[in-house]
């Protein structure tokens, strides 16, 4: 049905190179580009080790959004959104206020508004703050404690998800717009 393989390394590199082509944040554009209009205003929430390409094509196709990117320390951006960096994979300070702002920012949000989440790996630890009552540090501590052991990410997410701030649907739930989630 599929032929003899000649050449093992040139197919897993083809293959490879289409995996990354499709995870591009312009893949995004089709899916942006087909949204209904809102009748409210479109806000981005961009955050991950992605988040600067996919916060500049975002940006290209809504230039009126407002918004905020949440990125790796060093990472340049090409946006008007507002800017935010943090640690990964261990959050840091940048990761906390960058959790309170994007808890503002949902807050905000009319119920005709919109909020796009672009969201790539990385996320979990760039957006990272504890409930309200638990110390940073500890969470910290948790975080560094599980990345130690060994634990996959899935791990990982189900403990973060169960101490965070803004995780496990909580910042949807702040939200009086509607969430997209790309």
């Amino acid at each position: 049905m599929f032929g003899v393989i000649t050449d093992p390394p040139a197919l897993l590199r083809a293959a490879f190179d289409a995996a990354v082509a499709s995870a591009q944040a312009e893949q995004l554009i089709p899916h942006l580009q087909a949204l209904p209009d809102c009748p409210g205003e479109t806000v981005i929430l961009a955050v991950g080790k992605a988040a600067a390409p996919m916060a500049r094509v975002a940006s290209q196709i809504f230039p009126a959004a407002r918004g905020m990117v949440v990125a790796p320390h060093g990472h340049a951006l090409e946006t008007h959104l507002t800017p935010y960096f943090a640690s990964h994979p261990v959050p840091d300070d940048g990761s906390l206020a960058a959790s309170d702002a994007a808890m503002q920012l949902a807050q905000s949000l009319r119920p005709q508004d919109r909020l796009l989440c672009l969201i790539s790996g990385g996320g979990s630890a760039l957006l990272s703050a504890p409930l309200p009552g638990m110390d940073p540090a500890l969470k910290r501590q948790i975080h560094q404690e599980l990345l130690a052991s060994g634990a996959t990410i899935a791990e990982l997410n189900t403990v973060r998800k169960q101490l965070s701030l803004v995780k496990g649907g909580r910042l949807a739930k702040a939200c009086a717009g509607t969430v997209l989630n790309f």
